[in-house]
């Protein structure tokens, strides 16, 4: 049976450090490619010795999480795969403009508490970094990898990408190593605050997951400020995104 994480995993064999590398990828290929929208978590690098993460072991068939090195990063990346799918499925399923932005708090505690599947993981760095990753070693692994990253990123098929991580003093960000690894995200249509289009993929500059903070949290996601916008809206109508 023909199946994408294989090619990734062909693919990790021209990584240069491939006997330690972060091996990530597709969390359950079934659910992956039945989702609408197909959701990629771009992060900056793996911590420790987590890096056997796609496919996903007999032990954790279920997904990651929710509990781990921190109590907030798998709730947090399954709090906002789950906003941002039912608000899609909302937009795609309307046939007026006028979209309720409105999810029950109750809802996603509950989904928090669920491991985290269905979603393709990509680590930037394929070297396990340390609690607190070091930005231009980051940029320089996304600059040396760029094509490697950009064929596994091809091979997922997104249709949102998820940056998960900036530094506003200096500036830095996940979304910085998007556009260094696909150029065309240089020239990509602002649609609303951190919220960008290119090519029939939309792309996210977010939070870290173990970031804290309501500004991080999934109900300002989805604000009208973000990911709520009308632009963003009326952009995920025009794509009309379908299962593979």
């Amino acid at each position: 049976m023909y199946s994408v994480q294989k090619e990734i995993d062909n693919l990790f064999d021209k990584w240069r450090d491939k006997d330690i590398i972060s091996k990530d990828g597709i969390l359950d290929e079934n659910i992956y490619w039945n989702s609408i929208p197909r959701i990629v978590f771009l992060l900056k690098e793996t911590y420790g010795n987590f890096t056997k993460i796609a496919p996903l072991p007999l032990e954790y068939k279920d997904g990651w999480g929710p509990d781990g090195e921190s109590y907030w990063f798998w709730r947090k990346l399954k709090s906002w795969q789950y906003v941002i799918q039912v608000i899609v499925n909302r937009i795609l399923n309307s046939k007026s403009n006028n979209v309720s932005l409105e999810i029950q708090e109750k809802d996603v505690n509950n989904i928090m508490e669920k491991p985290l599947t269905g979603v393709g993981y990509i680590n930037t760095k394929k070297l396990p970094g340390k609690s607190e990753s070091e930005w231009d070693v980051i940029y320089d692994f996304a600059q040396r990898d760029a094509a490697l990253l950009k064929e596994e990123l091809k091979l997922l098929e997104p249709q949102i990408i998820f940056c998960c991580g900036f530094k506003k003093y200096p500036h830095y960000s996940v979304y910085e190593c998007l556009k260094i690894i696909d150029p065309s995200f240089k020239d990509a249509k602002d649609l609303s605050n951190d919220i960008y289009e290119s090519k029939g993929i939309i792309a996210i500059n977010w939070w870290h997951p173990s970031c804290t903070g309501n500004y991080v949290n999934w109900n300002n996601l989805i604000s009208i400020d973000h990911f709520g916008n009308s632009n963003v809206m009326e952009k995920v109508k025009e794509l009309n995104w379908k299962k593979r």
